[in-house]
């Protein structure tokens, strides 16, 4: 018996985004073992962006809008320079720090008798997501070098539609892309542009489900046969959305527990004997108005995927967010991180993270509220699986990249 715990981590997050989008939406989640609905969602969210009231907003322009044009292009220049060197210097300082970090957490391992992961103790939350931003900043840089090597012609434009490809140091702060390169729409600060894309992803994604299980795509037609093919996958979106309906119009799904009832039916699909396919965790068999919703959900206020992307550049996407997800709820369990010493911008990127309504800095909740909601999300998908495996003697696992895990029996 094994327990599929990156799977688990999976289907809680898809959870995340359905819990206010619809019951099409919400069956996806059985399809790819999705299990449970976090305390919050994108409809709280956006409940909270009823609740709130935004900011009235600034007057547009600034200084120099009348300038000599060659004053201007001066200035940009100025300006683009300044910018690559503080952020050049930055992230070399970022490097430093993080290495910083890493010997703390190799000291604590070689005094432990332990092999240094992600999870490993002896530093705080805090220089624990410095840590992870650090990766992800090492992770562009080097996506940014291969294609400077082998399509420079490309990057430009890659550049423009995926903003979020630069590191974070050189991602604008504030004006017009809002802070850290996040885009906050007009007179709206981030919490309220984040809640308003993830209700509409969630609703788009619902009603391109509902297309695609009743009308079959125009390339489809092309293929004479394909039919059978399309027919069956239609009639498993239908049951699909039967299932979700089902679980969502159910008495116990409302409220701060429903992900318990949602995690009780899907009880057989999260703990399985065998591993799951290699098709089941690389996402392959998850609808694309799924995959769709879920990258535009968690890249909401930055860089949502255009249309046009190819499945295996979304699914890459989310599962790189779910293994950090991942990696970060281990490291709150084992370290026995106390969550009320977190402040409310640690809290807030935490849950924001994670989906859930509480997050992004939103003022109707407080940080009891969104401490609590965080406390049931890591008693779900990380204590509770934990005590069951070793109540049954479980000694393998399967981690996020598929491979087995030896843990104490």
């Amino acid at each position: 018996m094994r327990i599929m715990r990156f799977g688990f981590s999976a289907s809680v997050a898809l959870s995340a985004v359905l819990g206010g989008g619809g019951a099409v939406v919400a069956s996806a989640a059985a399809s790819t073992a999705a299990a449970a609905s976090p305390p919050s969602s994108a409809s709280a969210a956006a409940a909270g962006a009823a609740a709130c009231p935004a900011p009235s907003a600034t007057a547009a322009g600034g200084a120099g809008g009348g300038s000599n044009p060659a004053v201007q292009l001066a200035s940009y220049v100025r300006d683009q320079f300044v910018r690559m060197k503080d952020g050049s210097v930055q992230l070399y300082v970022n490097h430093k720090r993080c290495n910083a970090i890493r010997l703390k957490q190799k000291s604590y391992a070689m005094t432990h008798g332990v092999k240094r992961s992600p999870s490993t103790g002896g530093i705080t939350y805090e220089e624990f997501a410095f840590l992870q931003k650090g990766k992800d900043d090492r992770g562009r840089v080097a996506n940014l070098g291969f294609m400077m090597c082998f399509a420079p012609n490309f990057l430009p434009y890659a550049i423009m539609f995926n903003p979020n490809m630069m590191p974070s140091t050189f991602q604008m702060e504030g004006g017009k892309g809002g802070k850290g390169g996040k885009k906050v729409g007009h007179g709206e600060v981030l919490w309220q542009t984040v809640s308003r894309e993830r209700a509409h992803a969630v609703i788009r994604a619902t009603v391109d489900l509902e297309q695609n299980a009743r009308v079959a795509g125009g390339l489809s037609n092309m293929n004479p046969f394909g039919k059978g093919k399309m027919r069956r996958t239609m009639d498993a979106l239908v049951e699909m959305g039967g299932v979700g309906a089902e679980l969502l119009s159910a008495p116990t799904a409302a409220g701060p527990d429903g992900e318990d009832a949602l995690l009780r039916a899907m009880d057989p699909l999260l703990y399985t004997v065998d591993p799951p396919s290699k098709s089941r965790s690389m996402l392959a068999d998850v609808p694309r108005s799924i995959l769709m919703g879920l990258g535009r959900s968690i890249e909401a206020g930055k860089s949502p995927p255009p249309s046009f992307y190819p499945n295996f550049l979304i699914r890459g996407q989310i599962l790189n967010h779910l293994k950090k997800i991942t990696e970060a709820d281990e490291f709150l369990v084992d370290q026995n991180i106390d969550l009320s010493a977190l402040d409310r911008a640690a809290l807030s990127e935490a849950c924001g993270d994670r989906l859930m309504g509480y997050g992004q800095r939103c003022p109707y909740y407080s940080e009891r509220e969104m401490r609590d909601g965080l406390r049931r999300w890591l008693d779900a998908v990380v204590i509770q699986p934990k005590k069951r495996v070793e109540s049954a003697g479980i000694v393998t696992r399967t981690n996020a990249k598929g491979k087995e895990e030896r843990d104490a029996p």
